[in-house]
């Protein structure tokens, strides 16, 4: 009986990492912000997946300016990231290794305006 129950639990084991669920596809945000939280330490952000170190990084080189917000007289604050800068960092890269390249024949691109 025993080896009876080790084989269904074996079968079903197996039907369980046979069986896939459809992928999840990552949504467009509704709306773009104009700020938004430093990811916490060992998560990436929504928006661009960028770490937090890489927006440290990006801020020290002077390609991003990251805007803190703490109350008066306290240590700790709010770290908030600039969307339209980093999505302008994005295309700048984008634009200096495959040259400009024009979205919409110059309309509206998903990013914002280029």
């Amino acid at each position: 009986m025993a080896k009876n129950g080790l084989q269904t639990a074996r079968v079903y084991r197996l039907k369980m990492s046979l069986t896939t669920e459809p992928p999840i596809e990552a949504k467009a945000p509704a709306f773009t912000p104009e700020f938004f939280r430093l990811p916490p330490v060992g998560a990436r952000d929504p928006f661009f997946n960028y770490s937090r170190s890489q927006y440290y990084n990006m801020e020290s080189e002077g390609l991003i300016k990251l805007v803190r917000v703490r109350p008066r007289g306290k240590a700790r604050g709010t770290v908030f990231v600039p969307y339209e800068q980093v999505a302008a960092r994005i295309r700048k890269a984008q634009n200096e290794q495959h040259g400009d390249i024009v979205a919409n024949n110059g309309g509206e691109h998903s990013l914002g305006s280029l």
